[in-house]
């Protein structure tokens, strides 16, 4: 009979534990996570263009096949969400835009002018070739999210996650009046 003292038998219980542990932290806040939408509307997409010039739109050719995420949500482009972000009663969004060498995040708070101050969040993933980007924008419902090693963070308001299907994942979230920004997925 093998031992646990043996080191392939302990790496295999640390590597199941592992796996136990992020598929019920998944689970568990599957229902406080929503597929981004590809409906930017036209007076978002004009702002864009205005500020960011037409590469500010995302199109369906910069997206790849994302297969994982069409598993959990159906077919999407998923780079467009709205919420109340900041806790005010003006309805935000955030959308992606590709630049020519890196992929950001603008977002956008709605003021009481009906307006949109834009925020550029650079993301860190590279912009590739057509097809090849695996980026995706999803919204987080206000409830309990978890970050890569297991921290709960507590959402009050609506928030986002940046990620990438073969790379890292990153929450967006205000606290009070601060934009936080903590790692999901590594």
């Amino acid at each position: 009979m093998r031992s646990i003292e043996e080191p392939w038998f302990r790496r295999l219980l640390c590597i199941c534990l592992i796996l136990i542990v992020s598929f019920s932290i998944a689970c568990g806040t599957a229902s406080d996570i929503e597929a981004g939408r590809r409906d930017l509307p036209d007076s978002i997409q004009s702002l864009l263009i205005h500020k960011y010039g037409h590469d500010g739109i995302p199109t369906k050719m910069q997206f790849g096949p994302m297969k994982a995420l069409q598993d959990l949500y159906g077919r999407f482009i998923p780079y467009y969400v709205t919420g109340f972000f900041n806790s005010d009663e003006y309805e935000d969004f955030a959308t992606l835009s590709f630049g020519k060498e890196t992929i950001q995040v603008v977002l956008g708070q709605a003021n009481v002018t009906g307006d949109y101050d834009l925020i550029t969040i650079e993301t860190g993933f590279l912009n590739r070739l057509e097809g090849e980007n695996e980026i995706y924008l999803l919204l987080a419902k206000p409830g309990r999210h978890f970050t890569w090693d297991g921290r709960a963070v507590d959402l009050s308001h609506t928030g986002f996650y940046v990620g990438s299907v073969d790379g890292p994942e990153y929450l967006f979230y205000w606290k009070q009046t601060l934009l936080k920004q903590v790692t999901s997925r590594d």
